[in-house]
C-alpha cells in the first residue's frame, strides 16, 4: 500500500467522523433546546403533551424525530432523504442504545412526515 492509498484512506475516515461530529453535534444541540423547552412549561404550571415530535427543514422534510416507537421512546436524526443516521433509544428490555448509520444502512426508526 502507498503512502497516497493511505492517504486517500485516511482522509475518507476523516470525512466520514467529521459527518457523524455533525450529527452528534445536532443531537445534543436538540436535546438542549428540548431540555430548556421543556423546562419552560413546567415553571409556568403547564404540560404539553404529544406522541411524537418532528423537526423539519425549511423545504418541508422530517429531519429529526422525537418520538415513540411502539412502547420505547427515541430520538432519531435522518439525513435529506429522510434515511435514519443516528439513533438514541431504549430497546424492549429498558436498556439505552445509541447507534450510526452511513449511507448504505437505514436506521431502525424511520423519519416520517
Amino acid at each position: 500500500m502507498t503512502i497516497e492509498d493511505r492517504l486517500e484512506v485516511l482522509e475518507k475516515e476523516l470525512k466520514r467522523t467529521k459527518f457523524y461530529n455533525r450529527y452528534l453535534l445536532g443531537a445534543v444541540m436538540l436535546a438542549v433546546t428540548i431540555g430548556i423547552v421543556g423546562a419552560t412549561p413546567l415553571r409556568s404550571g403547564k404540560v404539553i403533551r404529544a406522541n411524537n415530535f418532528i423537526l423539519e427543514d425549511a423545504n418541508g422534510k422530517t429531519r429529526a424525530l422525537l418520538g415513540m416507537t411502539g412502547d420505547t421512546p427515541a430520538l432519531s436524526l435522518c439525513d435529506e432523504s429522510g434515511k435514519s443516521r443516528a439513533v438514541i433509544g431504549i430497546n424492549e428490555n429498558g436498556n439505552p442504545g445509541f447507534a450510526l448509520f452511513d449511507s448504505k444502512n437505514s436506521g431502525p426508526v424511520p423519519c416520517y412526515k
